[in-house]
């Protein structure tokens, strides 16, 4: 679900494919600092990068290698994790149909 989100924004706000290729940089540079904020931040802090759906799949990967997931866990941040793209899909729906 993310990978459709960033590809679809990558080609609804890009031009042409130079602007693209920068716009792909520029939110990969986003995702990762969800990324990073997930692992360097500290327990209190991470409420900052709740708005990354990525955030989320990091979030559920350290507990199953942690082996400290449970199904709830797992369940609920994966609920989590789709809303979040269906409200960025639902904001973005009409930039992603005007530029394609």
């Amino acid at each position: 679900t993310i990978s459709l989100l960033f590809g679809l924004l990558i080609g609804a706000l890009g031009k042409n494919e130079n602007e693209a290729i920068g716009i792909g940089k520029l939110l990969s540079m986003v995702l990762m600092l969800a990324i990073l904020g997930g692992t360097l931040l500290p327990e209190n802090l991470q409420w900052l990068v709740w708005w990354a759906p990525i955030y989320w799949i990091y979030d559920i990967l350290e507990e199953i290698f942690t082996e400290a997931a449970t199904w709830g866990s797992i369940t609920w941040k994966s609920a989590v994790m789709v809303g979040l793209t269906g409200l960025y899909f639902m904001l973005l729906r009409k930039k992603i149909i005007k530029g394609l």
